[in-house]
């Protein structure tokens, strides 16, 4: 039987957030408002020194409206909806 995982994409969760908040338009303050945590705390998700909780990352995709697919690597296209 052969395995089928794809290989992951060499940028971190982190990195991808940030990718798709700076698409979006949204602040790292709007972001860990929304998310009810500290700005700091925020900022440690971005920068891959900390992992969100399973509720917090729904909410992360939620908002930037991105899959959980993308955020993790299994998928290279953000498919996100840019605000105008």
């Amino acid at each position: 039987m052969r395995k089928s995982l794809r290989r992951k994409s060499s940028k971190t969760m982190g990195e991808r957030i940030e990718n798709a908040r700076d698409t979006k338009g949204y602040s790292q303050k709007y972001m860990a408002e929304t998310l009810n945590v500290s700005a700091s705390m925020w900022s440690q998700l971005e920068k891959g020194n900390k992992q969100p909780s399973l509720e917090n990352f729904k909410k992360i995709c939620r908002t930037l409206e991105v899959s959980a697919d993308y955020l993790l690597g299994f998928k290279e296209e953000m498919n996100i909806k840019e605000e105008k």
